[in-house]
């Protein structure tokens, strides 16, 4: 798929990240970036990698994504817990979904891992927005208990799977007068963080499922693509 291969590298470069870090957030090789870089065509699942590790909307970052809105998108195996939770506190918006039925072994660990995630999920319009535990002994002890129900759970094949990506949209802010959040017109559109988590059984590291039609938000409408020759048929105005 073809992308803004200078786009890429400016934002990269502004980011103060150089080619291997970025290789290492992408879960690439340090080439795969560079052939990128230069303009060598991508799968998609790659772009949304590149896209997320540089906090850009896949929109702004693939030329005419529009062709490929309905391909199939990747999500990886969640390893690392101290990873999903700190996605789970910079998320803006966040889906979760278990497409399992677990059986009665199953069945404890998933509704506890499911618990733990449900507390910590984005609430846009909400007031408390992100809850998320407040100390650091805190967080250590969620970790290890995240970390024990996968590791529970990868016994079975069963596993967490998640994905992160950017929109542009307007995020809902807080009316102290109302006591309600909300948009309007005249707020500006601003990144915002996606998260997306499914627990599948599969033995893979990645697994791969439709784009998210909509986030909740008021999302900016998609730049309109770049094709040549569009304007070829129009009437010289001299």
């Amino acid at each position: 798929m073809k992308h803004d291969a200078v786009k890429m590298r400016l934002v990269r470069e502004s980011m103060g990240m150089t080619q291997e870090k970025l290789a290492i957030l992408s879960n690439v090789s340090e080439r795969t970036v560079q052939r990128a870089e230069a303009g060598a065509n991508m799968r998609l699942d790659t772009l949304a990698d590149f896209a997320a590790a540089l906090e850009l909307p896949l929109s702004e970052l693939a030329l005419d994504p529009d062709d490929n809105e309905d391909r199939d998108v990747g999500l990886r195996l969640v390893r690392t817990a101290r990873d999903l939770i700190d996605d789970l506190a910079k998320a803006g918006v966040a889906k979760f979904d278990c497409e399992i039925d677990p059986d009665a072994t199953e069945m404890e660990p998933v509704l506890a891992l499911v618990g733990l995630i449900e507390e910590r999920l984005p609430t846009p319009w909400e007031f408390d927005q992100h809850p998320a535990d407040s100390s650091l002994g805190d967080k250590i002890r969620l970790a290890a208990q995240i970390k024990r129900l996968l590791d529970e759970l990868a016994t079975t094949d069963v596993g967490l799977y998640a994905a992160t990506s950017w929109i542009n949209a307007k995020y809902p802010r807080w009316d102290m007068d109302e006591g309600i959040r909300y948009t309007h017109d005249r707020h500006r559109y601003e990144k915002v963080m996606t998260l997306r988590m499914i627990i599948a059984r599969s033995g893979d590291d990645r697994i791969f499922r439709k784009p998210i039609a909509s986030w909740g938000l008021d999302e900016a409408p998609r730049p309109e693509p770049m094709r040549a020759f569009d304007d070829l048929n129009d009437d010289v105005p001299f």
